[in-house]
């Protein structure tokens, strides 16, 4: 083996396209208002990303957008 080929990383497969990763349940949104307890939000970001690893939020208007940062920022 040559010092070349020491440092040459081997090809990686794609992935399986039946692979159950790929095929996951749809994610419902979480949608937050101006007015949602920003505890209960943190809650529900925490459980969808506990038992999907990612989750969607819906946001509409600046007190929305705050309650879901401040949300998001509990539930890490």
């Amino acid at each position: 083996m040559t010092d070349k080929e020491k440092f040459v990383t081997p090809p990686v497969d794609p992935p399986d396209p039946s692979s159950a990763s790929l095929h996951r349940q749809p994610l419902e949104v979480i949608k937050v208002s101006a007015q949602s307890r920003t505890a209960s939000v943190a809650g529900a970001i925490a459980g969808v990303v506990r038992d999907f690893g990612r989750v969607d939020i819906q946001a509409i208007g600046a007190g929305a957008v705050n309650q879901a940062v401040k949300a998001i920022a509990i539930a890490r």
